[in-house]
């Protein structure tokens, strides 16, 4: 006969099963649009896509959220929600990256300082908990139909191989929650990566379950990944890609400034490693136009 074992001895195995265990959580987010580019380009035109992780330590999640819950209070004392009536009520109401974007290269003095100030704290923030940054920059052809299923889902298989890397080399397991689109474009893409952790000698021996979806109002790390994503890295990457053969809204030379402030600490946030003696990882860019790298968005 099979005893039961008491709960004291159950807890005590868990204890033991998962002691030691760290995790991180990868916080994916996108910029741009996945739609062609006119050639010549039409007024509201994006002509760069990026795919974006934020990687943070989940022993860091919580005081990363208090801490970007405060930030978001003193900074925007505005924002308004329909629940907002405790503290932890700030996360509902949304910063989004594309009105950041829009301020920071606004011809108000006063209105670009603002969002220069939260954009440096934010990143701040992130550097305090040691969070790490991967990138897919897609940079369009004008005139070129895009096949945006394709292009997405190769971008979530390339960001969580550098998320793997990372968890391979700090021996922890990791979790990839990405902002919801639809059921739909979600589900081709969490397959992919489920084929790729099920098949016979898996692709990520780190990451055990497909990406998950959530809605940013409920994750600091979705929102400060939409933040770094499309209020620092969309307006640099279109402006040094683009600025030769786009001349529309979201060219603007203003973003040298952007890159200039931030340029550098986005290039050392960067998860990069070596396979074959070949760098991979980090912020990676796809550019048929000029061929050009990620080094342009980090400048000198």
């Amino acid at each position: 006969m099979v005893r039961a074992a008491s709960p004291k001895a159950t807890h005590r195995v868990a204890l033991v099963v998962s002691g030691g265990v760290t995790l991180y959580v990868m916080y994916v987010d996108e910029a741009g649009d996945l739609a062609g580019l006119a050639s010549p380009a039409r007024p509201n035109d994006q002509p760069v896509f990026i795919l974006a992780g934020l990687i943070l330590h989940s022993d860091h999640i919580r005081s990363f959220t208090a801490e970007f819950l405060t930030l978001k209070r003193r900074f925007y004392p505005r924002l308004r929600h329909p629940e907002l009536r405790r503290h932890l009520d700030w996360i509902l109401p949304e910063i989004k990256g594309s009105d950041l974007k829009k301020s920071a290269m606004s011809r108000s003095r006063n209105e670009r300082r603002h969002a220069l100030m939260f954009m440096g704290e934010l990143l701040q923030l992130v550097e305090s908990r040691g969070g790490k940054l991967a990138a897919r920059v897609w940079v369009k052809q004008p005139g070129q139909t895009i096949n945006a299923r394709a292009i997405y889902t190769y971008s979530v298989q390339a960001l969580t191989a550098t998320f793997d890397n990372l968890l391979s080399d700090v021996g922890s397991l990791g979790v990839c929650i990405a902002d919801s689109r639809t059921k739909q474009l979600n589900e081709p893409v969490a397959h992919a990566v489920f084929t790729q952790i099920h098949s016979l000698g898996p692709t990520y021996r780190h990451i055990k379950e497909v990406p998950l979806f959530g809605h940013s109002g409920n994750h600091a790390g979705l929102q400060a990944s939409d933040l770094i994503t499309s209020g620092i890295l969309m307006p640099i990457a279109c402006y040094v890609y683009c600025h030769t053969f786009v001349a529309n809204s979201h060219v603007k030379d203003a973003a040298l400034l952007l890159r200039d402030r931030f340029g550098p600490r986005l290039r050392s946030m960067q998860h990069r490693y070596q396979v074959a003696g070949r760098f991979k990882g980090g912020i990676v860019t796809a550019d048929p136009v000029n061929q050009s790298s990620a080094r342009l968005l980090f400048g000198s």
